[in-house]
């Protein structure tokens, strides 16, 4: 089950960024830094794709897509411009 469901556009060839911020119930930050932290979504054809954090490293530079989490509850995602 998901922790949340997004629902956002993103214009083609803008850099983009999001910060999702990760807390207990008494709103502490958990600490994601050793943690994987992995991402869902549709394209615009329906097909689904996973990103996970484990995997940063090697699809950075080949997707422009980076995934990360710290150690103050942020998740971190982020996807380069299109050219």
């Amino acid at each position: 089950m998901p922790a949340a469901t997004y629902n956002f556009q993103i214009e083609q060839g803008s850099e983009h960024s999001i910060t999702f911020i990760y807390q207990d119930a008494n709103g502490n930050p958990i600490d994601l830094s050793a943690k994987c932290v992995v991402l869902r979504w549709l394209d615009s054809n329906g097909a689904l794709a996973t990103f996970s954090s484990a995997t940063t490293a090697s699809l950075e530079n080949a997707s422009g897509y980076s995934l990360t989490g710290n150690n103050l509850g942020e998740i971190v995602f982020q996807i380069a411009a299109a050219k």
